[in-house]
């Protein structure tokens, strides 16, 4: 028995079916022209449907659920594939939810650090359909959303509880709750923002010592930060002598203003090794709510010179020659003078360019498909005229293999600010070698000539 196909779309479809010619794509296009219903207008709920209006003009309505959004912008239609949940109520047809909070905004005004903030945002359903709060997200961990109603019934009413920690907050704060719901378009997604300012009894200005990027050949007044501390009690405070948990920070209280105000100062004692420094600085202050106050202090500290990445981690199987680059900064403002590179494998070639009047160098590194380490491991070492980093050496490695490092005092290896190897992003780091103490075994010399970079055209 045989069916005839009039319709020209459905021939294709099979033809398509039985000849895997064409693609799912245009399968699917040509069945959903096919069986999709028509769509009639529907004078009815365009009748009763409220007025398009954002109960939110003229506010800041906070960033979007996935992102800050420009200045100006409304909130955009709901995305596919989000984690917003789907619907589980079924419009019928004429019915249309709407919502409108009597406030979106919460002022609360001026409180003391360490308060819990709760407010009930109402909410009352203006539509004909029944509303769905899909989802009710807050900005950051410090606001909490309690058990709210989700689905409100038309001419009613709803809540959504929220819970603010102001712990270790200071000054004016602002924070959103996002609410996703059931209504179509972009009204359906609303911002609601909480904000005040928050007070602490003892405040610090700036809230750390913050040394920022420095290096090790520095001195004087970049070693120094001054903070102030305020007493916002009523009663007068007497601050004890500053502790700090690490032997490079130093820290003297002076008076001010008796009892209200006073005068942090941080120091960072010399001489400095490279990487991360960063300790506590606690302060006892006799208040029985704030027995003591803490300050963060942190530097990073960068050696006199520097190479960047800090190894050379090659892939365990390789199909053609690699090459790498490495760039030697000078980080005192002054020239360095690079001689002796060489490397303890012959095969891995080498050439230094200086790109920068001698401040940065670039170091190109050749290495031949057919290369294969030699027993534990290569290195590529050179001196500079620095007094501090007389000798760097870099660490050639397979990804995989364990690597021995050299027996020299490692002034880098603290310092992680990014991923340095030279294999790419998310490759195993080793760190390079400054010593001013000890030289590595000796290494290949390489005869080269210190090129420079031309300057660029145009």
């Amino acid at each position: 028995m045989s069916i005839e196909l009039k319709n020209w779309k459905l021939k294709a479809l099979l033809a398509a079916v039985l000849g895997g010619s064409v693609a799912v794509s245009g399968l699917t296009r040509i069945y959903a022209e096919d069986t999709k219903p028509a769509q009639p207008a529907d004078t009815k709920a365009a009748e009763v449907k409220p007025a398009q209006v954002d109960p939110h003009a003229g506010h800041d309505h906070g960033p979007a659920p996935v992102g800050p959004p420009a200045p100006g912008a409304q909130p955009g239609p709901v995305k596919p594939m989000s984690d917003i949940p789907t619907p589980t109520v079924t419009l019928k047809p004429g019915e249309v939810p709407a919502i409108k909070f009597d406030t979106p905004i919460y002022d609360f005004g001026k409180v003391k650090s360490g308060t819990d903030i709760k407010h009930d945002f109402y909410f009352t359903n203006t539509g004909t359909g029944p509303l769905e709060l899909l989802r009710v997200k807050p900005s950051c961990g410090c606001t909490v959303a309690g058990q709210h109603d989700r689905i409100v019934q038309p001419g009613q009413t709803g809540k959504i509880p929220i819970t603010l920690s102001s712990k270790n907050a200071s000054g004016p704060i602002s924070k959103s709750v996002t609410v996703n719901t059931n209504i179509a378009g972009t009204d359906s997604t609303i911002s609601l923002q909480i904000k005040g300012e928050v007070w602490q009894p003892i405040q610090v200005t700036p809230q750390a010592a913050a040394f920022g990027r420095i290096t090790s050949a520095d001195a004087g007044e970049k070693l120094i930060r001054k903070l102030t501390i305020v007493n916002n009690l009523d009663t007068p405070v007497t601050l004890g002598e500053p502790t700090a948990n690490h032997p490079k920070l130093k820290a003297t209280i002076a008076t001010l203003e008796e009892g209200k105000k006073y005068e942090l100062t941080v120091m960072l004692m010399p001489p400095l090794e490279s990487g991360n420094t960063s300790g506590k600085i606690t302060i006892p202050t006799g208040v029985a709510d704030s027995p003591t106050i803490d300050v963060q202090a942190y530097a990073f500290v960068t050696a006199a010179v520097d190479v960047t990445p800090t190894s050379l981690t090659l892939p365990p199987t390789r199909t053609a020659d690699l090459t790498r680059q490495f760039y030697v900064r000078s980080n005192v403002n002054k020239p360095i003078k690079i001689t002796e590179l060489a490397s303890t494998n012959p095969a891995i070639k080498l050439e230094l360019t200086d790109v920068k009047d001698a401040m940065t160098y670039r170091l190109k590194v050749d290495v031949p498909m057919a290369y294969t380490p030699t027993a534990g491991g290569d290195k590529i070492t050179f001196k500079t005229d620095s007094p501090e980093v007389p000798l760097v050496t870099i660490p050639v490695t397979v990804q995989g293999a364990q690597p021995t490092l050299n027996p020299m005092v490692n002034l880098n290896a603290k310092r992680t600010p990014m991923n340095t190897s030279a294999t790419g992003p998310g490759g195993p780091t080793q760190p390079a070698n400054i010593s001013a103490t000890k030289e590595p075994a000796p290494a290949q010399p390489v005869t080269t000539e210190v090129k420079k970079d031309e300057p660029t055209k145009g």
